[in-house]
């Protein structure tokens, strides 16, 4: 296996459709930071602000990446027949799958959760993280982002291996994910059972609004975050990502490879 995960690395650094599509999410993530610059929002002082009222805007591309890279990496040798000469030169195939699906959880998980800090951290070191919202509960809510990016490639590299083509897996995956965020926004069901609306849930700061006299606006954000959710973000993504993973295995496994 670690053989084809070096393969992997190689090729991966050197794929045209990743290398753009990472250019494109880093230009968008740097292009959310710098539309409230230029729009001139007094409103936004500082980092975590900036993150309480951003309402889960900037994990949009960050799930396209995650998309487009786990579809590439799990899909892209299907096409060219890699999984069979790799078969016939004796590797099992759990080498070939894992050879594949780790690259994936690296690129697609750790990749992601970068764009989703990146907006945050170039706010901070522009304007300070500031004090209205707490730093420890916002930086817990970005590390939890973790657990459901990599259910999400979990279960992504579970659909690739079942339609075995990459740009077919980007098509139905992100059709998947515009309906789910659609569905779960209408129905208000922000909860850790589905990974398109775990995200949210840890995105979305509670927000109170206080009047004073004339234009004396003041908001205050809870960033905090119970047991329940943090614990069953963890458990809920280690889950249904072993469950995707099992069953894309179980699927590879008795696949005839034609």
């Amino acid at each position: 296996m670690r053989n084809i995960v070096k393969a992997q690395f190689f090729q991966i650094v050197r794929d045209k459709v990743i290398r753009g599509m990472l250019v494109v999410a880093l230009l968008m993530q740097v292009l959310v930071v710098l539309l409230p610059i230029w729009l001139d929002n007094e409103e936004i002082t500082s980092a975590g602000e900036f993150f309480a009222t951003n309402e889960g805007g900037i994990m949009m591309f960050p799930m396209f990446y995650v998309i487009v890279v786990t579809a590439q990496i799990c899909g892209s040798d299907f096409g060219d027949k890699t999984h069979n000469y790799e078969l016939m030169s004796g590797h099992r195939r759990w080498d070939v799958f894992g050879g594949r699906v780790i690259p994936a959880l690296l690129f697609g998980g750790i990749g992601g959760l970068f764009l989703i800090m990146l907006p945050v951290g170039i706010y901070a070191v522009l304007y300070g993280w500031g004090s209205k919202v707490s730093f420890g509960w916002v930086f817990l809510r970005l590390i939890l982002m973790l657990f459901p990016l990599l259910r999400m490639v979990c279960e992504f590299a579970f659909w690739t291996f079942l339609i075995k083509n990459p740009y077919g897996v980007m098509g139905f995956c992100l059709l998947v994910f515009e309906l789910s965020m659609g569905v779960t926004e209408v129905l208000e069901c922000h909860n850790v059972f589905l990974s398109m609306s775990n995200i949210p849930l840890l995105m979305m700061v509670s927000k109170w609004v206080t009047f004073g006299l004339g234009n004396d606006i003041h908001c205050i954000y809870d960033a905090s975050l119970s047991g329940d959710v943090v614990w069953g973000t963890i458990i809920a993504s280690v889950a249904f990502g072993t469950a995707a993973l099992y069953l894309g295995y179980v699927f590879f496994k008795n696949d005839d490879m034609n």
